[in-house]
């Protein structure tokens, strides 16, 4: 490796910073989406702009067929600049009504996290018009494995808290209809 490019690069353009190379991200995002494709022919492949911002990188990424995650109004301005045909997911645990009534007002589908963004998308549907969303679920059941018995009862409580979508260990469940 080339040490002296690398603090010439640096030194030029601060820290962190990224380089691709096109042709291997195209290659990539070909080779993943035709295997995802072959093995689920009707699912699709989302990419995050909050992990993935890059216009280049994002831009590819909309005119090889992905389509996209954004989780705030600034993530999804991007999304709307550099994939404008592309389907759009806008998720997050703390939505705010601004940005719920920016992403029906630009056709995405909203994920639900909680009953109060029901209601928030209720008062934004004013003409009673069909709304796509999801339901966001958390399944309520720890996943991460430690020798560290503090982090293991940590993440126990923590995978029971409703900040990550709708807990599936409600009593019940609701089936609603999101409509004024």
């Amino acid at each position: 490796m080339n040490f002296k490019l690398l603090q010439d690069l640096c030194a030029c353009y601060g820290t962190p910073f990224f380089v691709y190379h096109p042709t291997q991200l195209q290659h990539n995002i070909t080779t993943f989406r035709d295997t995802w494709k072959h093995y689920f022919p009707t699912g699709n492949i989302y990419i995050s702009y909050k992990t993935n911002y890059l216009p280049e990188v994002c831009r590819a990424a909309s005119e090889l067929g992905l389509a996209v995650d954004v989780v705030s109004d600034y993530e999804l301005e991007h999304a709307l600049k550099m994939a404008p045909n592309s389907s759009i997911i806008f998720n997050g645990p703390f939505k705010s009504d601004a940005e719920l009534r920016y992403a029906v007002e630009a056709g995405a589908l909203v994920n639900i996290d909680c009953v109060e963004e029901c209601d928030v998308l209720a008062k934004i549907n004013m003409d009673n018009q069909p709304l796509a969303v999801g339901l966001r679920v958390n399944p309520a059941m720890p996943f991460y494995g430690s020798q560290d018995p503090s982090f293991v009862a940590a993440h126990k409580h923590q995978v029971k808290l409703p900040k990550f979508g709708w807990p599936l260990t409600e009593s019940k469940l609701v089936a609603m209809e999101v409509r004024k």
